[in-house]
């Protein structure tokens, strides 16, 4: 299978890192995470499946502040393999992001330094410190991914609640963005990188969006 030329993160713009990964299929983001973590050994380290995710402190906090419910994720399965990004499921309908589509990681920021190249170590500090700042914008821009395609999905189930049971998404009438953009409340740049990328499970079948120019149709994945 030929593969299109891999998305390359380019950690000098920190603010473009979430754009950019909201447009990545899932596939892809996981050549692209293998990549760095080969390149920049040390940096990162999967997280256990029951182990606890330092960015959720911060996360209560600025939920806190805000007055919104808190982002997590969950580690059990509510749904058999094969896995897509957002499950939904149950009875009142939940929508939750897959804590296991893509690797949770931490950053190894007491991870030795690596061997000097000059002998008072300031190559060999420069170079850590860039790869450590790298791996914690790497870190958090993929919990905000899937943060806000939990949040994009939620308000596809809102508006359009059959897709949660229905075996041939393309009987669900087609959403205007700006359908989803009132009813998430995100920009509309980010539903539109988003919308045709992400997939997510229900029940019945695995669902992807089918973007043409500002509507949003489904189909099966």
């Amino acid at each position: 299978m030929d593969y299109p030329p891999p998305m390359i993160i380019d950690h000098e713009r920190p603010e473009q890192l979430i754009g950019e990964l909201l447009a990545t299929t899932t596939s892809e983001l996981l050549r692209v995470i293998d990549t760095w973590c080969a390149d920049n050994p040390g940096c990162v380290s999967p997280l256990g499946s029951c182990e606890l995710d330092p960015l959720d402190e911060e996360e209560l906090e600025a939920a806190g502040r805000e007055g919104r419910p808190a982002f997590m994720f969950i580690d059990e399965e509510p749904l058999p393999p094969p896995h897509a990004d957002i499950w939904v499921y149950g009875d009142p309908v939940e929508v939750r992001a897959n804590g296991r589509a893509i690797p949770r990681l931490k950053v190894l920021t007491d991870a030795p330094e690596p061997p000097s190249a000059f002998p008072d170590g300031s190559h060999a500090q420069i170079g850590r410190s860039d790869q450590l700042r790298a791996a914690t914008w790497l870190v958090r821009a993929l919990r905000d991914r899937a943060r806000i395609y939990e949040t994009l999905v939620r308000g596809i189930v809102e508006l359009r609640p059959g897709i949660a049971v229905i075996h041939e998404p393309k009987g669900v009438a087609p959403l205007q963005l700006a359908e989803l953009v009132t009813r998430t409340k995100l920009d509309i740049e980010v539903v539109r990188r988003s919308a045709s990328v992400l997939r997510f499970q229900t029940p019945a079948v695995i669902v992807a969006g089918v973007l043409q120019g500002d509507q949003l149709s489904f189909r099966r994945a």
